[in-house]
């Protein structure tokens, strides 16, 4: 009876082992569902979202930017992309392989933005209140058609204060002696910026077109001769002497120009259809150069000086028998006559050669 007793007291413990066990086993074993198939394991994290931001709508917003060329579209999208791609790789976003080919993809993507930020031009009116650029500087500066008083002024403009109105009159200059200024120091943008609107925003690149303008026409100097119109006049005309080098080694030449100005929205501005020179202007030492050249005084010819023509038709007569404008079939010429017969009979018809020199009446 004790043997029975023993034998009946261990069986609730051992039974209670076994369940734990199979309990065990029963966590770890996958369950089946009704067919005999095991269920899944752990749900996987779905990224939808992500995935679309990744692969449509960020690709899209970088296709618009580069049509619009708008630096903030090109700063929200590099923007969005880093963001995105920190998430993708804190959570372990996608497979391996997708996240680091969306990776290289998308770094290629900021780095073409951020490069087209960079040389990107500036607004058509641009607010640097230093430079050429500002327009509320044509406020601060004097009226001067010196380019040194142009780029003294330039240095102290920070101090200036501003000026009391001297009218459209003196706008209309002042905006022209900025635009030139620009063009000394061949800043393009400025220059465009200074154009009227309406021509600025009918070109493709006005930065290149006004590059094209000013071809290879350097600013040395410039003087305002004057300004037509009234005040009340929305196109004035600036007429002016500028002094050009061409940069192909002759000498600079001065120029008239006649700058046509217009004002839109109360603020004057270039049209750079009339930024064409007029003609050279010669300067005195140029025209007393000119006219001593001309009255240099010649020997006079001896009267027995033998000179040459072609009977058959010739129209001039020649101080050297065998000259060279002649066909070679009429050479030497044979008929002659003394200069001192230059204006007698048929002679005084002729017209002297200048290839051989020979000399006139």
């Amino acid at each position: 009876m004790s043997e029975n007793r023993n034998r009946y007291s261990s069986a609730p413990l051992q039974n209670l082992k076994q369940a734990e066990k199979k309990a065990k086993t029963t966590a770890k074993a996958p369950q089946r569902v009704p067919g005999g198939a095991p269920s899944a394991g752990p749900m996987v994290r779905s990224f939808t979202g992500l995935q679309l931001m990744l692969m449509i709508i960020l690709p899209v917003l970088f296709v618009i930017s580069l049509f619009v060329k708008n630096n903030t579209l090109y700063l929200a999208f590099a923007g969005a992309s880093v963001i995105c791609l920190m998430i993708m790789w804190l959570l372990n976003a996608f497979m391996p392989n997708a996240r680091a080919t969306l990776t290289i993809i998308h770094i290629a993507l900021v780095l073409v933005a951020l490069f087209a930020v960079l040389i990107s031009p500036p607004a058509a009116l641009p607010e640097d209140k230093t430079g050429a650029n500002d327009l509320q500087s044509i406020f601060s500066q004097d009226t001067s058609a010196s380019m040194v008083a142009m780029l003294n002024q330039q240095q102290q403009e920070g101090a200036a204060e501003a000026t009391p109105n001297l009218g459209n009159a003196s706008f209309a200059q002042q905006r022209l002696e900025q635009f030139m200024s620009a063009w000394a120091n061949m800043d393009y943008a400025a220059m465009a910026g200074y154009c009227i609107p309406a021509w600025f925003s009918a070109q493709d690149d006005p930065e290149t077109q006004m590059f094209h303008i000013r071809a290879n026409r350097s600013i040395i100097s410039y003087d305002v001769l004057d300004v037509t119109g009234s005040d009340q006049d929305q196109m004035r005309t600036i007429n002016m002497n500028v002094v050009i080098d061409k940069s192909n080694g002759t000498t600079p030449k001065t120029h008239r120009f006649q700058v046509l100005m217009a004002r839109v929205n109360n603020e004057w501005y270039v049209d750079p259809n009339s930024l064409g020179s007029l003609g050279v202007i010669q300067t005195e030492e140029e025209i007393a150069a000119q006219v001593i050249a001309t009255i240099v005084p010649t020997p006079t010819p001896d009267p027995r000086m033998l000179l040459y023509y072609n009977p058959q038709g010739g129209k001039l007569y020649h101080a050297d028998a065998n000259c060279t404008s002649l066909k070679p079939e009429f050479l030497p010429m044979t008929a002659s006559f003394y200069y001192s017969d230059i204006n007698v009979g048929s002679f005084v018809n002729l017209s002297a050669c200048g290839t051989c020199g020979a000399p006139g009446r």
